[in-house]
């Protein structure tokens, strides 16, 4: 396993892609071969389509929120690549909620492009239970 600054980069595109609507950006990041996953905070944010994909992270810019790294770690074996961050949603109001994301890539044609990606926003165990149906 080796550190991948062109991964890390990779990550950094896309925050900016999601922050600035870039849907052509987010269609060069995202890749078209093969099944895709993207899992966001929200329990609807379930995507499995490409279009669905890009059709949902391009108009999140419109609620003016916007995606700032943390400390992108990106890694690579092979055709193989993963990332992990704790960045963060940043209000037009300017407060700001951390959440945690992975991503998965794969190598086609010498770029990496993303197979999956998976957000969330940490709860402590301690409060697990208020999210117990009765």
């Amino acid at each position: 396993m080796n550190n991948d600054d062109n991964i890390v980069n990779s990550v950094i595109e896309m925050y900016k892609a999601v922050s600035n609507g870039d849907r052509r950006l987010l269609e060069r990041l995202l890749s078209s071969a093969g099944d895709v996953l993207c899992i966001g905070t929200d329990p609807e944010e379930f995507w499995d389509d490409r279009s669905d994909i890009l059709k949902n992270l391009s108009s999140q810019s419109e609620s003016g929120v916007k995606v700032t790294a943390g400390d992108v770690k990106g890694y690579s074996e092979g055709s193989v690549g993963w990332a992990v961050d704790e960045a963060k949603f940043v209000f037009p109001s300017g407060s700001e909620v951390s959440f945690r994301i992975t991503f998965v890539f794969h190598l086609e044609n010498n770029d990496w492009k993303i197979l999956q990606t998976h957000c969330s926003i940490g709860v402590p165990n301690s409060e697990l239970s208020s999210y117990l149906s009765s």
